[in-house]
C-alpha cells in the first residue's frame, strides 16, 4: 500500500469516525432535545396546575369576600329595621292620648307603690300620686315618662319608665321580633 492508499485509509477511517461522532453528536443531541422536551412538558403541566390552583384560590377567595359583603350589607339592613322598630314603638307611647297615658302611670303606680316612699314621674301625674298612695312626688322623669320609685335616702331605685320597660321587652322578645321582621332568614333562608 502506498502513501496514496495510507492517506486514502487514514482519510476513509477520519471519515467514519466523524460519521461516528456525528451519528453520537446527533444521537446525544436528540437525547437533550427530547429530554429538555419532557422538562418543558412537565414545567408547562406544572404552570398549568399551579395556575388553576391559584384562579380556584382567587376565585373561592372573591366568593368568601363577596358573602361578607353581603352579609355585612343585610346585617347593617337588619339593625337598621330594628332600630325603626323601637323608634316606632317609643313614638307610640309618645303619642298616647293623655287619659290613656294616665291609665297607664295609674297602673304603675298602684301596682309598685310598696317598692318605695318617693316616686317621680312626670308632673301632670302628681296627683295621682298624693290621690293613690301615700308616697312623695320627688320630680319629673325624662324620656318617654313612666314612673321611678326609691328608698328614702334615695338609695334603692326602680326603674318602671316606659323607655326601660320597651327596652327590656324589646331585648326579651328579640328573637321573636326578628323571627316576625326577617322570617325568610329566621327559618333557615340565608343568614346575616
Amino acid at each position: 500500500m502506498g502513501l496514496d492508499g495510507m492517506v486514502d485509509e487514514i482519510l476513509k477511517r477520519g471519515q467514519r469516525e466523524t460519521a461516528a461522532i456525528r451519528a453520537e453528536a446527533d444521537a446525544e443531541f436528540e437525547k437533550a432535545v427530547a429530554e429538555a422536551k419532557g422538562r418543558a412538558a412537565e414545567t408547562y403541566e406544572n404552570a398549568i396546575r399551579s395556575a388553576r390552583n391559584a384562579a380556584e384560590m382567587e376565585r373561592k377567595h372573591e366568593i368568601s369576600s363577596a358573602e361578607l359583603d353581603v352579609r355585612r350589607v343585610l346585617l347593617a339592613t337588619q339593625k337598621d329595621i330594628l332600630a325603626r322598630t323601637l323608634q316606632e314603638a317609643e313614638a307610640r307611647v309618645r303619642s298616647t292620648p293623655p287619659d290613656r297615658g294616665r291609665a297607664m302611670v295609674k297602673h304603675l303606680i298602684s301596682s309598685y307603690k310598696d317598692e318605695g316612699t318617693r316616686v317621680h314621674c312626670r308632673p301632670v301625674y302628681k296627683d295621682l300620686v298624693t290621690t293613690l298612695t301615700s308616697l312623695r312626688y320627688s320630680g319629673d322623669v325624662t324620656g318617654l315618662g313612666g314612673i321611678i320609685l326609691e328608698d328614702e335616702k334615695g338609695e334603692i331605685r326602680v326603674d318602671h319608665t316606659f323607655d326601660t320597660i320597651i327596652r327590656e321587652a324589646y331585648e326579651a322578645r328579640m328573637k321573636e321580633i326578628y323571627g316576625l321582621l326577617f322570617p325568610f332568614w329566621s327559618a333557615g333562608g340565608v343568614r346575616g
